[in-house]
């Protein structure tokens, strides 16, 4: 199959599109961080547009959130100032809010409050999660996000059981009414986790489809694994638990992985024969492990350094580590799941900005080639998971999944 230059709704806008060959040496050269905040020689703190508009466009406050990056001047600590404090301060006046309305019995304000609560806490540990305070940050995002579940219109059901030397933790949501619903695998990347889809997850609910979401190994409430170590048996072991429950309909399992949750996707499809369509937006399969030597640690020195730092430690990599070290962990095609004579014999579909120097467009081709099933969408020119096409392209990505994975059941039928 080729591939599909452009969404049939981004047709109707017409938006162009630009096909870009990009290397991680690119970033270097970017004229502001592409992945994550910093605070630059003047001074002054530079956040990415991408990541403002990701935060706007859910429960976030774009005003509130740029007048709270007026008052940031430090990435590290914890006190007035510092990145952390300031997210904390905003974060508990509507956790505050939440305690009220929900006592006043208000599930409509209280659900609102606690999922504002739940998005500027997380904005306290991104992307690190690594320092004290960044650590109770999280634990707070994570907290009022289950407190904002009690007023969802599904259920969710936190999961917790054990596998190996630790626990895993899953946000199963649950369809109202639904007998034997389709279950799909949500996975994030190595700094935005489980509890902060819940806008993206809704819309799979709404048809009908049950949604298992948890942290990729070595992020989130999975730090105890090491991405790239696993094998993929957290997410073989999480199906299994979902399929001995008896409650979804194993013919109709699907995975949607953003960014580093994207290379899951297809790395899970490739080798577990329960998944029936994937999902791969935005996700990195080879170039980016392929790096020349020293440009990612380049990159690690850059304002996108904490993004990848939170990465390397998902990696098992130490401190000053050589971040090219174990990359061959990642490369789909060394690893002989992707590339010259291997298949992937379900539907992939690839998404992303056709500027990524993350997950460039050879990648998506490449996914493409190896699951001929598939589908690859390239947004214009935007970068890596082109935030700002969001609006119109999830919820055409859900109506393919949802397609795919009802001709699955009609195949096995």
């Amino acid at each position: 199959m080729h591939p599909v230059p452009l969404i049939p709704a981004l047709k109707r806008l017409r938006v162009g599109i630009a096909i870009a060959t990009c290397t991680a040496a690119s970033l270097l050269t970017a004229p502001e961080p592409a992945l994550a905040q910093a605070i630059m020689d003047n001074g002054r703190l530079v956040v990415p547009e991408r990541r403002t508009l990701q935060w706007a466009a859910v429960e976030g406050n774009r005003e509130l959130i740029e007048s709270t990056y007026a008052r940031i001047s430090r990435l590290t600590g914890n006190t007035p100032g510092s990145w952390t404090y300031e997210w904390m301060q905003v974060a508990s006046h509507f956790e505050a809010q939440g305690d009220a309305t929900a006592r006043r019995g208000d599930a409509v304000r209280a659900r609102s409050a606690y999922l504002k609560a739940s998005l500027y806490y997380a904005l306290g540990y991104f992307p690190d999660n690594a320092s004290p305070e960044q650590q109770a940050s999280y634990a707070k995002h994570l907290a009022t996000y289950v407190s904002a579940s009690r007023f969802f219109d599904h259920k969710m059901e936190v999961l917790s059981f054990p596998f190996e030397h630790s626990r895993i933790v899953v946000h199963l949501h649950v369809p109202p009414g639904a007998a034997k619903a389709p279950i799909v695998l949500w996975n994030g990347g190595v700094d935005w986790w489980k509890a902060g889809y819940h806008a993206l997850i809704e819309m799979l609910i709404r048809r009908g489809i049950a949604v298992a979401a948890f942290d990729l190994p070595g992020t989130g409430e999975s730090a105890a694994w090491t991405a790239g170590l696993d094998q993929g048996k957290l997410h073989r072991h999480v199906l299994d638990r979902l399929e001995q429950s008896g409650r979804f309909d194993f013919d109709r399992v699907g995975m949607v992985g953003v960014s580093f949750g994207g290379h899951y996707a297809v790395r899970v499809a490739a080798t577990e024969p329960r998944v029936k369509a994937a999902v791969n937006f935005c996700g990195p399969i080879q170039r980016v492990f392929n790096a020349p030597a020293g440009v990612l640690s380049r990159v690690m020195a850059s304002p996108e350094g904490a993004t990848l730092r939170a990465a390397a430690r998902a990696r098992g990599l130490a401190p000053g580590q050589d971040q090219a070290a174990g990359a061959e962990r990642f490369d789909l095609v060394r690893l002989g799941l992707v590339g010259e004579g291997h298949r992937i014999d379900i539907p992939i579909l690839s998404v992303n900005g056709g500027r990524d120097p993350f997950a460039p467009v050879e990648d998506m081709e490449l996914v493409l080639r190896s699951a001929p099933k598939g589908e690859l969408w390239r947004l214009g020119t935007s970068g890596h998971c082109a935030v700002e096409y969001g609006a119109v392209v999830w919820p055409q990505v859900f109506d393919w999944l949802e397609e795919k994975l009802s001709l699955a059941s009609q195949q096995k039928k």
